[in-house]
C-alpha cells in the first residue's frame, strides 16, 4: 500500500504501474490511492513523483478506505470504506469529498459495470453485495 511514508520507496515505478487499489486519473497524470491504515487517501503526481495531497476520510472515525474507481466521466473517485460502510464521492479538484453512499458493512470492493451504469460493491463485513448508479 502506498503511504506518505514509503511514497519515495515507489519512485520511478509509480510511472509504470499503480499500488494494487490506486485508480489514476485521464492519462495518468495523478492516481488516488487509499491508505488503509492510516484512513488518509492520498494523491499523487506520477510524473514528478510527488504528493500533491493528503484527505482524511470525513466520517471522523478514521475511515479504512479500500478499493477507488473512477466515474465514468471522470469526474470524481469512488471509495469504499470498511469503517462507514459505503462509498465515498472524492472530487480530484479540489481534493474533497462531495458526498457518501450508505451500502453495507464493511464496503471493501468496487466494480463498474461495463456499461458503466452500475456500480457493485462488496460488503465483507455482511456477505452481501449492493448496487448502485455509477
Amino acid at each position: 500500500m502506498l503511504s506518505t511514508r514509503n511514497l519515495a520507496l515507489f519512485g520511478a515505478a509509480l510511472t509504470a504501474a499503480a499500488p494494487p487499489l490506486a485508480r489514476p486519473e485521464v492519462l495518468f497524470r495523478r492516481l488516488v490511492s487509499p491508505s488503509e491504515f492510516s484512513g488518509e487517501l492520498l494523491k499523487v503526481d506520477v510524473r514528478r513523483q510527488a504528493l500533491l495531497g493528503t484527505l482524511a476520510l470525513p466520517d471522523g472515525s478514521g475511515g479504512m478506505p479500500q478499493d477507488v474507481k473512477l466515474a465514468p466521466d471522470g469526474r470524481v473517485f469512488y471509495v469504499a470504506d470498511m469503517v462507514a460502510n459505503g462509498v465515498w464521492k472524492i472530487t480530484g479538484a479540489p481534493f474533497r469529498s462531495i458526498g457518501f453512499i450508505p451500502t453495507g458493512k464493511g464496503a471493501h470492493g468496487l466494480y463498474v459495470s461495463r456499461d458503466s451504469k452500475v456500480m457493485y460493491v462488496s460488503n465483507r463485513g455482511e456477505g452481501s453485495v449492493s448496487l448502485s448508479e455509477a
